[in-house]
């Protein structure tokens, strides 16, 4: 899992996601999926569209 900067994730829900790597990591993925989002939340940060 990736994030905008490498650490833990909180989710909406609430639980933490820890061992995050940041978004270079993406150059390095195999497979990359992008979780949906609702649209009344904020959009995705514009790093990711670089990658």
């Amino acid at each position: 899992m990736c994030g905008g900067a490498r650490g833990s994730i909180t989710t909406s829900t609430g639980f933490t996601v820890g061992g995050t790597a940041g978004l270079p990591a993406l150059a390095r993925a195999d497979t990359i999926t992008v979780p949906g989002y609702w649209e009344s939340q904020r959009p995705p940060a514009s790093e990711g569209s670089r990658f």
